[in-house]
């Protein structure tokens, strides 16, 4: 096999061994020709390479580069491949960083190569500038699949640490089981290098590195497109069950219109490209439970500490914090060792005296890059001073650098091309200054969310209460993270959850009234929510993010904790709060039958907390603190039906719900069943609310009235035959029965037309009279209170209408041994 090719020039070599240009004899054909050497390689790192081979025989893609042959001899094996004609990491070292319109290219070749290598269930795991090549025509070729895994149909996470530490995901640096979204994770650390010109996260220590892998947000530069921005920030999310992914990520805009892939390559079954069904999902968090390792485990901590030590020894440095410190010299020259290897791989220039002027290494700085001078200040380096360094080789191109894995206390070193010094930047410093709006932390408004918590401490969550700078901070964050989140941008819906949960504690603080009245209004509450709730129901966009759900559900959680607050506790609050108060009611209740019916609410979370949410402001009511209950239940009779008709609706079975609820059981139906039964009693619950009027006749018994009225006349109207009967089944339903008697009471005593349907249909009257006769098994509590309602609906029933129905009088003696024998206070 070896005569078949003419070897013409050695390109490039490493500890793998040499790559050298070749030609095939015959043909002409310019290939890459690599030779690992066999000798003194444990069989172990033999197999991988072989497994190397074997991926790599059987992928066939324009951005993946092609193998053609491989063969070995005694002491080497060769691997023939594609002759690419450059290196984008040496581009990047050339150029400093690359023009978004060509990164975007690039992000869609990549982005293409990925998803074939996901669909064919192979996962790259090194996925870094160094291992991609450019072909002719600036064709991207993806490369080195020394660490790439082919996972079976079954095996869903991984847990063995591959990779480069500078594009490791947070799962992987915290050793925790991973999946193919670390590959994507990895593309968008290698956009964001490539139009930067740095990583998004780098230190040269491991400690420092895992730290800001881990928990610190991505630095935005202000040059960067919002639709770049938002894609990085997809592939970039900190949690790999957020991060955008397939088949989402094929449709971003920022790479929708340039991505190519395979129609074969779209319906292949992998459990990576396409979504994954209820059963798959719970056999993949087993898999994860089982291979997560116990905390305080860390491999990769516990190797890099080792190594540190070992250095320690061998140069006398000392160690703190993962830092390495090199102790002062009185010659001009590094202490014996420090030369064999450093995290960025230059040199560092010494002081006067010899020695590292700060604890922290610099960050990697091209001489020609000089913006990256810009990121001095960020906290990430204090030193910008190099040595020469000498060129070096082509890298590595299909296989593992077998000393480079990790972990080790190093990161990868950054090998750098001197260029002539009289050469100009080529991008301007802007590309690296960050945006403003950055400046506040996750962690930051995460602490704040804790400070505010119930459990905190209460005298800090006043003290922001009356913050006015902490007040106008929390207003601008509502303001930008919502123009975001209607935008469909992933950073602004993390942004806004926290936000919200801040503005949630600090609304139901049980203080002095006048303070939460100063805070809501400060946040643009209850305004704001409605109108945002308003504006995504509106937007098919927005619906169609994966988020969108949950945003939705901050949002009502946010407006339930402004109508819980100690504003409908209190009777002398200012006139204008509670017509506030009761225009947010109105609002709230006009989106409600949205709300209840969404298809991203697949869980029904939403529609819960909605329902909630319309109980809390009856629940106001009937405190009636602010003297709205008549006003709030006449507008829902008159303007806000709807609401009560989808409150109703849900009360019905529906077929479609409870398919998805089963497929989200993992075909549980019983569980499914049961979620839908909540469903139909919260929903039973609210509706009985609205209607029951207390013994001591509050202000709104007026307002109730006339909502019995609507829905008792609905009931009895030609054409609602079927919808009726379905609800008024639900009196069989032992969980269900005491709310439905409430409703059909209320409607009995209002609506002549209800009580004349309710009586001429036998089912109806036989429902009623087997609750009484015991038929329906009902909790030892509820009986009689239950017993004392049928009486009542019964009584009703026959003052209304002025007659005696003919179920009743076939069941005369039956009401009249119940009087006799009962116990019930008022029937003595």
């Amino acid at each position: 096999m070896a005569d078949n090719y003419h070897v013409l020039e050695l390109i490039g070599e490493g500890s793998f061994g040499k790559v050298y240009k070749g030609r095939k004899k015959y043909t002409g054909q310019i290939v890459a020709i690599k030779f690992i050497p066999k000798v003194g390689k444990p069989e172990k790192e033999l197999r991988n390479l072989r497994r190397e081979i074997d991926i790599m025989r059987n992928l066939h893609h324009e951005n993946i580069i092609e193998m053609s042959d491989s063969f070995e001899t005694d002491k080497e094996v060769a691997v023939v491949t594609d002759y690419a004609e450059g290196e984008l990491f040496q581009i990047l070292e050339d150029d400093g960083n690359l023009p978004e319109e060509q990164v975007q290219h690039i992000a869609a070749q990549l982005v293409s190569a990925l998803y074939y290598l996901h669909s064919h269930r192979i996962l790259h795991r090194d996925m870094k500038p160094q291992n991609i090549l450019l072909g002719k025509g600036g064709i991207v070729k993806l490369c080195d699949f020394g660490f790439a895994r082919a996972m079976s149909f079954n095996t869903l996470v991984l847990t063995s640490i591959k990779g480069t530490p500078l594009y490791m995901s947070p799962e992987l640096v915290e050793e925790k089981p991973y999946d193919h979204t670390a590959d994507l994770w990895a593309l968008g650390c290698i956009l964001y290098e490539l139009f930067t010109g740095t990583p998004p996260f780098y230190t040269n220590s491991i400690f420092q590195l895992v730290s800001l892998i881990i928990k610190d947000p991505v630095k935005w530069p202000k040059n960067m497109s919002p639709m770049f921005k938002d894609f990085l920030q997809g592939v970039l999310t900190k949690n790999p069950r957020q991060r955008l992914a397939w088949p989402e990520l094929l449709h971003h805009p920022f790479v929708a219109e340039l991505v190519k892939v395979r129609e074969e390559d779209t319906s292949l079954p992998s459990p990576f490209t396409q979504p994954l069904t209820a059963s798959m999902i719970r056999m993949k968090d087993e898999q994860a439970k089982e291979k997560a390792h116990p905390k305080g485990t860390s491999k990769i901590l516990a190797k890099a500490r080792k190594k540190a030590m070992e250095e320690e020894e061998k140069k006398g440095t000392r160690i703190e914090n993962g830092t390495v410190e090199v102790p002062n010299t009185t010659s001009g020259k590094k202490p014996a060792g420090t030369e064999s290897r450093e995290a960025w791989g230059p040199k560092l220039k010494s002081d006067e005296c010899g020695a590292v002027p700060d604890s922290h290494l610099p960050v990697p700085q091209h001489p020609d890059r000089e913006h990256t001078k810009d990121w001095e200040n960020t906290g990430l380096s204090k030193i910008s001073s190099r040595e020469n360094a000498d060129p070096t080789p082509r890298t590595d191109r299909i296989s593992k650098d077998y000393e480079k894995e990790y972990p080790s206390i190093e990161i990868e070193g950054r090998r750098t091309i001197r260029k002539s010094s009289d050469k100009q930047p080529t991008k301007n410093i802007e590309n690296v200054k960050l945006d403003g709006e950055e400046v506040d932390s996750d962690d930051e408004w995460q602490g704040l969310i804790d400070v505010t918590d119930a459990d905190g401490e209460p005298e800090s969550a006043l003290k922001l209460l009356t913050d006015k700078k902490f007040l106008s901070k929390l207003t601008a964050r509502v303001e930008s993270s919502s123009a975001q989140v209607l935008d469909g941008m992933l950073e602004g819906a993390a942004r806004l959850r926290t936000v919200l949960r801040v503005i949630t504690n600090l609304v139901t603080l049980k203080c002095d009234v006048e303070l939460i009245v100063s805070a809501i209004r400060a946040v643009n509450l209850p305004k704001m929510p409605l109108k945002l709730l308003s504006d995504i129901l509106d937007k098919s966009k927005v619906k169609q993010q994966p988020w969108c759900q949950q945003i939705l559900v901050d949002l009502v959680i946010a407006l339930n904790a402004y109508f819980a607050s100690e504003i409908s506790w209190t009777d002398h609050v200012d006139k204008q709060i509670a017509v506030e108060f009761l225009d947010a009611m109105g609002n709230f209740m006009s989106l409600l039958p949205k709300l209840m019916n969404q298809q991203v609410d697949e869980d029904l979370r939403l529609r819960e907390q909605s329902i909630l949410c319309a109980m809390y402001t009856c629940e106001a009511m009937e405190r009636d603190k602010l003297k709205l209950a008549d006003q709030y239940f006449t507008m829902l009779s008159c303007k806000h039906t709807a609401a009560l008709d989808a409150l109703m609706a849900a009360t019905l079975p529906d077929t479609a719900i409870l398919y998805k609820l089963t497929e989200l059981a993992e075909g549980n139906e019983e569980l499914a069943v049961d979620r839908h039964e909540n469903m139909t009693h919260l929903s039973l619950s609210c509706l009985a609310t609205m209607l029951n009027i207390p013994l001591e006749m509050d202000n709104g018994a007026n307002g109730r009235r006339k909502i019995a009225h609507y829905l008792g006349d609905k009931m009895a109207s030609k054409g609602h035959e079927k919808l009726t009967d379905d609800f008024l089944i639900i009196l069989r339903h032992p969980p269900q029965c005491s709310n439905m008697l409430k409703v059909v009471y209320a409607c009995c005593q209002v609506s002549t037309t209800f009580c004349s349907y309710i009586s001429n249909q036998q089912q109806h009257m036989e429902s009623l009279l087997g609750v009484l006769m015991g038929k329906v098994e009902l909790a030892d509590m509820e009986v009689n209170t239950v017993i004392e309602m049928l009486i009542h609906i019964l009584s009703t029933i026959v003052i209304q209408l002025q007659t005696l129905p003919p179920t009743l009088t076939d069941a005369a003696s039956l009401m009249v041994s119940i009087f006799l024998e009962s116990t019930i206070a008022s029937h003595t």
